[in-house]
């Protein structure tokens, strides 16, 4: 596999693609899940098992140091939080996660999207010693949590949203508290009460949704679901059920709606985001339909073998649906992820299919240290702008620790152009498709690249898009707009450092020399030439000029035979028929032939 001056893989031929299927297949878990693994369900630390380690700095990378693992009350919270659903209630922005602290429903709470903090104690009364005070009869603390048999620290600690789960599901004991897995669980207002929904492990591979409900966005929350998950997919049709549950109201008609993703059956159904109506009651209107709003596609290679995570939000007339593809976890040992954010445009609400505008190409994918931005859920903030929360992975944080590639929550904002398309707020995107036009372009005049084998990406230094196919690459820049590159001409060019080497962009596509003979592509610093007698080699600056102006590989030096070199007093460069050498100290460039040229 080569080896990108990237920093990742820029994957090639089918071989490639190959062992980029084998890759996923082998990490992805059987439950149609994206690989999800169920973070944060450790056991529960109380009494003299706490511990106040805040970690450092959530963006340095590299370090190994102690990871926030116990959700300490009234704490700022920098730790995992994977799978954010935010919601803003009467000035506070509540945000919700997969279990994480050993908290079944950990909640932070802010004002200002930057400083979150972790969900209160029940109680301001103690703290256990004080005399006269016992946490198992103070009740302001829910009595589920008095009743579960832990030490007075241990009571007064958890301030866990969720204090009744569900009665049903897998049992899984971790520790004293936590007894169910759960994941990705959301919340909203409905009526007079708040309900929150999380997907319930029913089987080693296969998990439901139930939902619970409480007085306050901070709980506490008590499972109303009965004896049976308020939804599961046939397990004939999606055998891993259904997951990523996310609740939406529609502020034309005041009706909410529950979505969530279905499994899908490998090499028969793609997964799917659906939605059913809700009741009063915060579950499933009897006899509602239920809609497919969109399927996995399989065409964008960004998205891979699965989509999930849906979250719906109407902003200025337009509806969106958010959703995160691809493996959810990390693909190697230093962090890195494929796993990105999407969007699709929903002219029906959840009543209806939704279309992506842009299929191609992730809303949010990895870029630098920020790996795998996924989990997202979108929300409008107080100043009515559109953000999107998602967690991702640093690359190479924590290495070594007891904590590796933790899931840090972010926040960005979202524009809006007049098609309703959107774009994140200071990242720079290739808003007419150049790449993708490009390679469309190529295919209708029988060059076609092949099928792409990642998403479009900015490159490292900021000043253009690049995506990967079967049979090239196509790079994009303001300054030389978007071109094509492949076989022994990408691969000398890649070998120089790519764009941010001494060559540059591509200014030309990938072409046949006049004469037939060989392959050539110019770059913002000068070419590259390859033919199948003398490979690939590059050319630049007087060399080239003075190459040029003898004839190309038509005149009597032919095609390069050689990169160019240094020698004592200049550089050169060898050519079939001869060399041109620079004179160092006078910028001139003499010529001498040897014959032999083919071109």
């Amino acid at each position: 596999m080569h080896r990108s001056p990237h920093g990742s893989p820029r994957l090639r031929a089918p071989a490639a693609l190959a062992l980029a299927t084998a890759l996923l297949t082998a990490c992805t878990g059987s439950a149609g899940d994206g690989g999800r693994s169920a973070d944060g369900l450790d056991s529960e630390r109380t009494g003299s098992e706490r511990t106040g380690a805040e970690g450092t700095d959530p963006g340095a990378s590299g370090r190994t140091s102690s990871e926030q693992t116990w959700f300490e009350p009234g704490t700022a919270w920098v730790g995992d939080f994977g799978d954010p659903h935010v919601v803003l209630h009467e000035g506070t922005y509540y945000a919700y996660a997969s279990p994480v602290g050993g908290r079944y429903l950990p909640v932070l709470t802010s004002t200002d999207l930057e400083t979150w903090t972790v969900h209160p104690r029940w109680s301001d009364d103690g703290p256990p010693g004080r005399p006269g005070y016992d946490p198992h009869t103070d009740e302001e603390i829910p009595r589920e949590i008095r009743e579960a048999g832990l030490d007075d620290w241990g009571t007064y600690d958890l301030n866990d949203a969720l204090v009744r789960p569900a009665s049903w599901g897998l049992h899984h004991q971790q520790g004293p508290w936590l007894s169910r897995d759960l994941w990705a669980s959301s919340a909203f207002p409905l009526g007079d009460a708040w309900y929150a929904y999380s997907a319930v492990r029913v089987s080693p591979d296969r998990f439901c949704l139930t939902v619970a409900s409480a007085p306050s966005p901070l709980g506490p929350f008590r499972d109303v679901s009965g004896d049976a998950p308020i939804q599961c997919q046939p397990v004939e049709r999606d055998p891993g059920g259904s997951i990523d549950p996310s609740p939406y109201t529609d502020p034309a008609t005041g009706r909410s709606f529950l979505l969530w993703k279905a499994s899908g059956k490998p090499d028969v159904r793609p997964s799917s985001l659906q939605a059913v109506e809700l009741g009063a009651d915060g579950k499933p209107l009897p006899g509602a339909p239920v809609t497919t709003l969109l399927e996995t596609n399989h065409d964008a290679a960004w998205e891979g073998d699965t989509i999930e995570n849906p979250s719906m939000v109407t902003h200025r007339g337009t509806t969106y649906l958010f959703y995160s593809a691809n493996y959810s976890g990390v693909l190697d040992a230093d962090g890195r992820s494929n796993y990105a954010s999407g969007y699709a445009i929903c002219p029906q609400g959840p009543l209806g299919p939704c279309t992506r505008p842009d299929p191609q190409v992730p809303l949010l994918g990895s870029e630098g240290e920020r790996q795998g931005p996924g989990g997202s859920a979108g929300f409008v903030d107080a100043e009515g702008e559109l953000r999107m929360a998602y967690a991702a992975f640093r690359l190479g944080e924590n290495l070594g620790g007891a904590h590796p590639h933790p899931r840090r929550m972010g926040i960005v904002t979202l524009e809006q152009a007049p098609d309703g398309r959107l774009t994140v707020q200071g990242q720079q995107r290739d808003p007419a498709g150049a790449v993708t036009r490009a390679a469309e372009q190529l295919a209708g005049t029988g060059g076609d690249l092949g099928r792409p084998l990642g998403p479009v990406q900015p490159t490292p230094d900021g000043r253009g898009w690049f995506q990967a196919f079967e049979r090239g690459w196509v790079y994009s820049a303001a300054a030389t707009g978007a071109h094509a590159v492949r076989g022994a001409v990408a691969e000398a060019w890649l070998a120089t450092g790519a764009e941010s080497g001494p060559l540059g962009f591509p200014t030309t596509d990938e072409a046949r020399t006049p004469g037939g003979g060989g392959t050539f592509a110019h770059f913002e610093g000068g070419s590259v030439y390859a033919s199948p007698r003398t490979g690939a080699h590059w050319v630049r600056g007087a060399i080239r000029t003075a190459w040029g102006d003898s004839g190309w590989e038509a005149g009597p030096l032919g095609f390069p035979v050689s990169d160019e070199q240094v020698v004592p007093g200049g550089w050169r460069s060898d050519f079939e028929g001869g060399s041109i050498t620079v004179d160092a100290a006078t910028g001139q460039a003499s010529t001498t032939l040897t014959g032999g040229a083919g071109g």
